[in-house]
C-alpha cells in the first residue's frame, strides 16, 4: 500500500525494512462487508513494513509504501467481501475524481483441473509515472498468473474504477500484453505538468473448459480480477523524446524468472546509461521490490563510461514464499526516465516437480506455472496409447484425457497429433520457473487534507475498486484448501504486487496488505 510521503504509517528511506505504524487521519482498519457473522467486522489494520520511498520532487511526487499481512478465518467458501475505504483522490487534469474504495471478493471454490482453489493473477507497478509532455509513449505492465492461466487486462469499469474510469484521454490498450500506449500532447487533451489516472483490471482464464465448484468456466469467461491504479505526471522538457537511458546488458531480459531456494538468497546487478545523450549521468534506480531487499549503488562500471549499477540482495524468509515481480526505472541527471524493466522472483521455491520426469513413456514434463503441477506433453503429431506416445498414422487430431487417472504428480496429459502450432516434442521452456505477481496493484490517489499518492489492489474475484489515501495498494490472491478436506479454507491476499504465497496447508485465511 502506498501513501503521500508523511500522509500514511510513516515510511522513509532510513526506515526500509521496520514495522511502522505512525497514527495519521482516516480510517486504518480493513473490514469484513459481506459474508462474515458481523456486519463491518474489523479483520486487519493498514499498519505495514516500509519498503520504498520517494523524498524527493514536489509533495505531490513524494510518496512512500509498505506490506504487510493479516489473518482471519473464514467459514464455508464464501463469497466473502473484505473493503477499505477512504476520501478522495487528489486533483486531476481529466475526469472527475472522488472517493476510493478498496474491495476483494474472496471465492473458496475448487476447480476441478487443479483439485485447489484458484491463484489470481500477479502485476506489479510504480505507484507514479513521471513520463515527458510531448511525447509518444508505450508503457507495458507485466503480469503472470501461478497456475498457468492466460492472463489479459483491460480498462477497469464501474466499481473496480470507481471515479477514475477511463481517467487517461485517447490511450489505446493492448489486451494480450497490457501495453499501454498515447500520444502525450496538447492534440490529445494532454497538458504540461498534467495528472492523469490510469486503471485497469487483469484477468485470468483457463486454457479449456474447467468448472470452479459447479460453474463452468472457458478461454473466454475470467475466473478472477486483480485491480490495478496508479498515476501518470507530464513533465515537458527541452530535448528529444529519444533522450532516455536504458538498460543495458548484462541486466536480465525483462521476464527473466529467477528461482530461489529455501534459505538461499538472491543478488543481481542492474546496469543503465544514457546511450542517446551520453553527456548525462544515470543517477536514480525507482524499483518495485520485496520487503528486505537491499539495493546498494549507483556504482560507476569500471570498464564503461557512462555506465552505472545497482546491485540487488534479498534474502526470503518462509513467510515470503512464493511470486514476487520486482520492476525497475532508470533516471538520468534531467528526468528523463527509461522504459520499465521487470523479473520475476520465485522465493523459497520447493524442487522442480518436472525433476526427475514423472510422465510416462516418452511424453515431455511442463510445470504448470510456479505450481507444484505438471502437464504431460506428447509430441507433435503423436497420441497417447496406454502409457506411450505413438505416431498417428491415421493423421488425426488427438487429445487423449483416457487415461490421465493413470498417473500422479498432479500431471495432466495432452497429446498432439496434428498441432502445427506447439512442438512439444522438442519443447524446452521449463515452466519451473514460471511465476506470477499479484499484487502491486495500485491505485493512486490524492487528498490534499490527508493527500495519498497511489493504491492498487489485486483481487481474486474482484469487482470493484476505489482509491483515496493509499498510494499504492497491491493484492495478491491465492486460495488454498487443505488437503481432503473442502472445508477448511486457507485465503491470502498480499499486499504487494509481486507475492503469491503457494502450497500452504492451513484452514486460516491470510491477507496480505
Amino acid at each position: 500500500m502506498g501513501w503521500t510521503f508523511g500522509s500514511g504509517p510513516g515510511c522513509s528511506n532510513n526506515k526500509i525494512g521496520q514495522f511502522v505504524n505512525t497514527t495519521f487521519i482516516g480510517d486504518k482498519i480493513w473490514k469484513c462487508d459481506k459474508g462474515c457473522n458481523m456486519k463491518k467486522k474489523p479483520v486487519g489494520t493498514v499498519f505495514y513494513y516500509c519498503t520504498g520511498a520517494n523524498e524527493v520532487g514536489s509533495d505531490a511526487e513524494k510518496w512512500e509504501q509498505g506490506e504487510n499481512r493479516f489473518q482471519e478465518t473464514f467459514i464455508g467458501n464464501g463469497p466473502f467481501i473484505i473493503s477499505y475505504t477512504g476520501a478522495m483522490w487528489m486533483t486531476l487534469d481529466f475526469g472527475n475524481p472522488n472517493g476510493w474504495n478498496l474491495q476483494t471478493t474472496i471465492d473458496l471454490r475448487f476447480r476441478d483441473d487443479i483439485n485447489s482453489t484458484n491463484s489470481s493473477p500477479i502485476t506489479a507497478s510504480k505507484p507514479l509515472y513521471t513520463l515527458q509532455f510531448s511525447c509518444y509513449h508505450e508503457l507495458k505492465l507485466p503480469m503472470y498468473d501461478p497456475d498457468g492461466d492466460l492472463v489479459k487486462c483491460r480498462w477497469a469499469v464501474g466499481r473496480e474504477c470507481d471515479s477514475v474510469c477511463h481517467a487517461l484521454p485517447s490511450a489505446s490498450l493492448d489486451e494480450d500484453t497490457c501495453t499501454l500506449k498515447f500520444n502525450a500532447s496538447s492534440g490529445s487533451a494532454y497538458k504540461n505538468d498534467g495528472w492523469y489516472a490510469v486503471a485497469l483490471t487483469f484477468e485470468d482464464f483457463p486454457t479449456k473448459t474447467i468448472h470452479v465448484g459447479k460453474e463452468q468456466f472457458n478461454e473466454t469467461t475470467p475466473m478472477s480480477t486483480v485491480p490495478l491504479q496508479f498515476l501518470i505526471h507530464l513533465v515537458g522538457k527541452n530535448s528529444p523524446c529519444s533522450w532516455k537511458p536504458e538498460f543495458v546488458s548484462p541486466t536480465p531480459p525483462a521476464g527473466t524468472k529467477i528461482s530461489i531456494s529455501a534459505g538461499k538468497s538472491f543478488t543481481q546487478k542492474i546496469y543503465a546509461a544514457n546511450l542517446a545523450n551520453k553527456k548525462e549521468t544515470v543517477t536514480k534506480l525507482s524499483l518495485t521490490r520485496p520487503a528486505g531487499m537491499v539495493v546498494k549503488g549507483p556504482t560507476n562500471d569500471p570498464k564503461r563510461v557512462g555506465v552505472v549499477f545497482w546491485e540487488l540482495s534479498w534474502t526470503p524468509t518462509v513467510n515470503d514464499q512464493g511470486n514476487h515481480i520486482v520492476c525497475g526505472m532508470a533516471e538520468d541527471s534531467t528526468g528523463h526516465t527509461s522504459d520499465t524493466r521487470c523479473i520475476t522472483l520465485i522465493a523459497w521455491d520447493s524442487p522442480d516437480p518436472c525433476s526427475p520426469n514423472p510422465c510416462k513413456g516418452n511424453q515431455t514434463c511442463s510445470r504448470i506455472g510456479s505450481s507444484q503441477k505438471v502437464e504431460c506433453v506428447c509430441p507433435k503429431k503423436m497420441k497417447l496409447i496406454g502409457q506411450l506416445c505413438i505416431a498417428d498414422n491415421d493423421n488425426y487430431p488427438y487429445d487423449n484425457h483416457a487415461n490421465d487417472n493413470y498417473y500422479n504428480n498432479n500431471a495432466t496429459h495432452h497429446d498432439h497429433a496434428n498441432d502445427d502450432n506447439d512442438d512439444h516434442a522438442n519443447d524446452d521452456d521449463n515452466h519451473a520457473n514460471d511465476d506470477h505477481d499479484h499484487a502491486n496493484d495500485d491505485t493512486i490517489n490524492h487528498d490534499h487534507a490527508n493527500d495519498h499518492h497511489s493504491q492498487t489492489t489485486d483481487y481474486a474475484n474482484d469487482d470493484s475498486t476505489g482509491h483515496n489515501h493509499p498510494i499504492e495498494y497491491d493484492y495478491n490472491t491465492d486460495h488454498h484448501h487443505k488437503s481432503g478436506d473442502p472445508n477448511n479454507n486457507f485465503y491470502n491476499i498480499d499486499g504487494y504486487a509481486n507475492h503469491d504465497n503457494t502450497n500452504k496447508d492451513n484452514i486460516t485465511n491470510e491477507i496480505n496488505k
